[in-house]
């Protein structure tokens, strides 16, 4: 098995045995990096409204947001900073208009009537 350079995360390769112990001690070392960066990963879901724009609205300011597609399997990548996000689903990669504010995201093209969930990495230092 091989380990990530910063976190000593474990890597494994396709015949390394994964063991419980292996997700106990990578689960533990996320914490310690998350509260040690002042960082929260804040989860919810939504029922989109068919209007094509999502304003999420979050605990905290967002520097990263990923959006699934639940009922559709699609996948929003987006990264505070940038204006475009990029949406992956099985048939074709596409970009998001994405508008940061200090505690919300707005987003285009993912809004089509189904369930959502969403992952967000918020700054708790903001």
């Amino acid at each position: 098995m091989n380990y990530t350079t910063n976190y000593q995360l474990p890597v494994w390769a396709e015949t390394d045995r994964i063991l419980r112990t292996d997700f106990n001690d990578m689960t533990e070392k996320l914490e310690t990096a998350l509260h040690l960066q002042n960082c929260r990963i804040y989860t919810a879901s939504y029922q989109g409204t068919s209007t094509g724009i999502t304003v999420l609205h979050l605990p905290g300011k967002p520097m990263f947001v990923v959006v699934f597609g639940a009922s559709r399997r699609s996948i929003l990548l987006a990264v505070r900073g940038a204006n475009m996000g990029i949406i992956i689903s099985p048939t074709q990669i596409t970009t998001s208009d994405v508008v940061w504010e200090d505690d919300s995201v707005r987003v285009t093209g993912i809004d089509s009537g189904y369930r959502y969930d969403v992952c967000a990495l918020l700054d708790m230092t903001a």
